[in-house]
């Protein structure tokens, strides 16, 4: 059954920046930031120039690591979930981009149908 309740809120500048600025009031046990390799390839995945993200892309949950393959979960795999499933390469730039700002109330283990970036070599 699907939750009809958002958690996902535009939020003024301050509120953004509290938030921002102190990564442990964000959902979970666990408060990460997305490699700056994996930040590249969102870069790409998105169609951005290199070094577009300047900004360190914070992650929390309950669990840093996927259980089936020990990657750790980070925007990598948000974006590319999203890109697939339901948002265009545009919608995702201005939400990591853009003016208005975003925070997640939840604790990320509810993003459904999340998908593994695999690591290529």
């Amino acid at each position: 059954m699907t939750n009809p309740q958002k958690h996902t809120h535009p939020v003024s500048d301050t509120v953004f920046r509290a938030v921002y600025d102190s990564p442990a009031s964000l959902p979970g046990h666990h408060q990460w930031v997305t490699s700056d390799e994996d930040v590249r390839r969102i870069e790409e995945l998105l169609g951005m120039p290199p070094k577009t993200i300047g900004a360190p892309l914070w992650v929390s949950g309950d669990r840093k690591h996927c259980p089936n393959c020990d990657r750790q979960t980070n925007w990598l795999d948000i974006v590319s979930s999203a890109l697939e499933q339901v948002h265009s390469r545009e919608m995702i730039a201005r939400v990591i981009l853009g003016e208005q700002k975003f925070v997640n109330t939840e604790a990320p283990r509810a993003i459904a149908d999340l998908k593994k970036q695999l690591l290529t070599e």
